[in-house]
């Protein structure tokens, strides 16, 4: 693969991959009189979540003790917009290692692995730990992770990840 040897250098960062599936699209409506408006549905087209067989990569900033946050909310550091997903979903920290936490307000249900995720305790993330948020699938990598990963996409013949941030 020739992007291997120029990869750690150009992407010295974690990744978190939003992998396909069934996208369940947040939309304007009214349900029990609270607004669920989630985000501004003209900044989310074809090239802002998985397509077909491709995954959707966000490269995690690699600055210490950055935190961001993960939901549907259009004011999210990592925005999915997925009906599924509240609007705060998940608290990344991190840098060179990174931890997540289920935000305190969120109802739905969320994993780590196999294990349920309960708010406000932080997990640390390594290489290729799924997590499930809502109905979306999540898998966070480590540059050899992620190297890895698209070693094994590339000998599948898969066109792969597009990349935000």
């Amino acid at each position: 693969m020739k992007l291997a040897p120029a990869f750690p250098a150009k992407y010295p960062c974690s990744w978190l991959i939003w992998e396909p599936g069934k996208w369940r699209p947040a939309t304007t409506t009214r349900q029990s009189n609270q607004a669920t408006t989630i985000t501004d549905p003209s900044v989310f087209g074809r090239a802002s979540r998985p397509v077909g067989t491709d995954a959707f990569c966000f490269h995690l900033d690699e600055k210490p003790g950055v935190e961001l946050t993960l939901g549907r909310a259009s004011t999210s550091d990592i925005l999915v917009n997925d009906l599924t997903l509240s609007r705060t979903h998940l608290l990344l920290r991190g840098g060179a290692t990174w931890e997540a936490s289920v935000a305190p307000t969120c109802p739905h249900p969320t994993t780590f692995g196999d294990q349920a995720a309960p708010a406000g305790a932080w997990t640390p993330l390594t290489s290729g730990l799924s997590i499930g948020a809502g109905a979306v699938r999540l898998t966070y990598y480590d540059v050899a992770g992620m190297l890895a990963r698209l070693d094994v996409e590339a000998k599948r013949g898969n066109v792969v990840l597009r990349t935000v941030g």
